[in-house]
């Protein structure tokens, strides 16, 4: 176990990092809890006693997705507005089919 981190944290994690890589490679429509379960080995029972609803896991996973980016967004607040204004768009416009 990473230390300070709960085994339930843990297990939330990469249950999100799964749903982002299955959306970048399948799209949300094709996203199942069934299939994101099978890909991190447990049951889409287990995935629902973190997440409760399909809803609600894509709606952390977009959560965990903004989180990544407050770092980087932060290192930005110093700049000069048109580097900055340069630099958000790289952070936030796609730069591939999986972004």
């Amino acid at each position: 176990m990473m230390a300070g981190i709960s085994k339930g944290a843990q297990t939330r994690s990469r249950v999100l990092e799964a749903v982002i890589a299955a959306v970048a490679r399948d799209g949300i429509a094709q996203l199942s809890v069934a299939g994101i379960g099978h890909e991190v080995g447990m049951s889409s029972g287990h995935v629902l006693y973190h997440f409760k609803t399909k809803d609600a896991l894509f709606v952390e996973a977009l959560r965990h997705v903004e989180a990544s980016l407050d770092a980087p967004r932060a290192a930005l607040a110093s700049l000069p507005v048109n580097e900055r204004l340069e630099r958000y768009l790289e952070l936030y416009l796609p730069t591939d089919r999986s972004d």
